[in-house]
């Protein structure tokens, strides 16, 4: 989810920002003059957004604070399947954050289904072999939904459902 404002003053006389859903604390822009934050992680359901400016240490306050409700449907799992790092493209960084993960300590994908670049229900050595294979040997693509596409993944495995944030 990505919230966008319109400040009042340009240039913004405050000196911080805070964004809130449901009362919660979900962040700050990443400056002062930004005008948009994205909500990486929002479950389900309706939600007020609250952004909120300070200006010297105190809050603003009345009825010109900016907020809006919205309802967020449950998100359908989706992948872009080989793309391990989520960047959104399949390519060699990919390979290479597989074999990290599993045998350099990384961390885990975002999405493990989308590193099962064979589809066999596993992440392991061979969806790093597969990619590198697909790239640079002319092998197979990957399984559907492919690497262009963002979809779900229909062949049930034991790799929890996940949604890429580049899809």
């Amino acid at each position: 989810m990505t919230l966008t404002w319109v400040p009042p003053l340009r240039p913004p006389p405050y000196d911080r920002v805070e964004l809130f859903r449901n009362g919660e604390k979900v962040g700050e822009p990443t400056s002062v003059g930004s005008t948009t934050f994205r909500d990486e992680i929002v479950p389900p359901g309706e939600h007020t957004y609250t952004v909120v400016a300070t200006i010297s240490g105190t809050p603003c306050s009345g009825g010109g604070i900016p907020s809006c409700t919205i309802t967020i449907a449950s998100a359908e799992p989706n992948l872009r399947r080989g793309d391990t790092d989520d960047n959104g493209v399949v390519n060699l960084t990919d390979a290479v954050a597989t074999l990290n993960w599993l045998f350099q300590q990384a961390a885990a994908p975002a999405c493990q289904d989308a590193a099962d670049a064979d589809d066999n229900g596993q992440a392991n050595l061979t969806d790093a072999v597969f990619v590198l294979q697909h790239l640079f040997q002319q092998g197979p693509p990957p399984a559907p939904p492919g690497t262009t596409t963002c979809g779900p993944d229909p062949t049930a495995d034991a790799l929890a459902a996940c949604v890429s944030t580049s899809c």
